[in-house]
């Protein structure tokens, strides 16, 4: 009996369905970390962003993921009040993927998805809490009083 496949088959369906399974989950964004690149929009609404990740290839490449326009930035706000914040270049932000588009809802206020994409870079949103890497310790950090 011989190791192996028979016949022009090369690739059983196990083996397919575990590469087609491990391409999906690794092109679904749930939240990861990014850093803005120049400023914030006129209305301070969108920002650019540079995801800080890379996806690896299956040769072992490295590969950086573009620069991601017009961003939304997800303050602190309610229905009559929020507080805003400075954003100068280079601040970490963690962008967080909606689980269906966006577009709709951002320039017409409407919920309805315009296409079947889920989990895309094309629908993140920058979050002001997070992105930071725990490698870089808040300075002057005090563990009983709110500072603003």
């Amino acid at each position: 009996m011989s190791a192996g496949y028979t016949g022009k088959t090369t690739n059983g369906f196990t083996e397919v369905a575990g590469r087609e399974t491990l391409s999906d989950r690794e092109d679904t964004f749930t939240s990861i970390p990014g850093k803005t690149v120049g400023s914030v929009s006129a209305d301070g609404r969108t920002v650019k962003v540079q995801p800080l990740f890379k996806k690896k290839l299956p040769d072992g490449t490295l590969l950086e993921y573009p620069e991601l326009q017009e961003v939304p930035i997800n303050y602190i706000t309610t229905a009559n009040g929020g507080m805003t914040f400075p954003l100068p270049e280079g601040t970490r932000v963690d962008l967080v993927s909606s689980s269906r588009s966006m577009e709709k809802y951002d320039t017409e206020d409407d919920g309805t998805p315009s296409d079947a994409r889920s989990f895309h870079l094309s629908d993140v949103r920058a979050n002001l809490a997070g992105g930071d890497s725990i490698t870089d310790p808040i300075e002057n950090y005090d563990p009983v009083n709110i500072h603003l």
